[in-house]
């Protein structure tokens, strides 16, 4: 009788254990998903659409449409293109997003406009992007300041026109919302040595011929 008493008992507590860790358990997924609750409310998730921030990239109901739109996925084409022509280990200038995916996929050193983003430039660098003047070229003041300025040796390597009008990750740039002023007034100063369906790469060395998405696709 002892013995089985004893049995019993050993029985008795794993069950115990397994109730009180299934208990917590069941607990703690519920105040995850008391807290979580709000990212899926109906009003919260059209704001998250119309906000800029990639926060909205956290929602389940966020289309993939829309995540497909404001990455670079859609920029390969143009980034492996360009690969092939750029000088490794030059000096680009684009806007903040476009900064980013450049970095990550070109063997060069990036600036862009971005007033954060001018403190590790040297001081030269860092008087003329917060100036801003590259944004608004179509002033003739600011084209005086840009041609001294991409005369003088602290004058990047190339310019990295991003065209695309859909990417929200984008929209809060100068060099982005004013892309079509770029790509009218560089050619003051600049070669265009790349022309794909997103990107435009300009180059201040006029060194190289232009080149085409239909150029590489030709073989020439």
């Amino acid at each position: 009788m002892l013995a089985d008493a004893l049995d019993t008992e050993v029985m008795v507590k794993p069950a115990r254990r397994t109730t009180f860790i299934g208990i917590l358990f069941v607990g703690l997924l519920a105040l995850v998903a008391h807290d979580s609750l709000f990212h899926f409310d109906a009003e919260y998730v059209e704001l998250k659409q119309k906000h800029y921030s990639a926060q909205r990239n956290w929602s389940i109901h966020y289309d993939q449409e829309y995540v497909y739109r404001d990455s670079p996925v859609r920029y390969q084409a143009d980034f492996s293109a360009i690969y092939q022509i750029i000088k490794p280990e030059s000096v680009l200038v684009s806007d903040l997003a476009t900064s980013y995916f450049a970095a990550a996929q070109l063997p060069v050193y990036v600036v862009n406009v971005h007033r954060h983003q001018g403190q590790a430039v040297p001081h030269a660098w860092r008087s003329f992007l917060k100036s801003r003047t590259l944004c608004y070229m179509e002033f003739e003041e600011n084209r005086d300041k840009v041609s001294v300025f991409f005369a003088s040796s602290h004058r990047p390597d190339y310019v990295l026109v991003n065209k695309d009008g859909v990417n929200k990750h984008r929209k809060k740039d100068c060099l982005a919302f004013r892309s079509q002023i770029l790509i009218k007034e560089l050619p003051r100063y600049a070669k265009l040595v790349w022309e794909g369906e997103f990107l435009n790469l300009y180059s201040l060395s006029q060194q190289q011929e232009p080149l085409s998405t239909s150029t590489l696709k030709n073989g020439n």
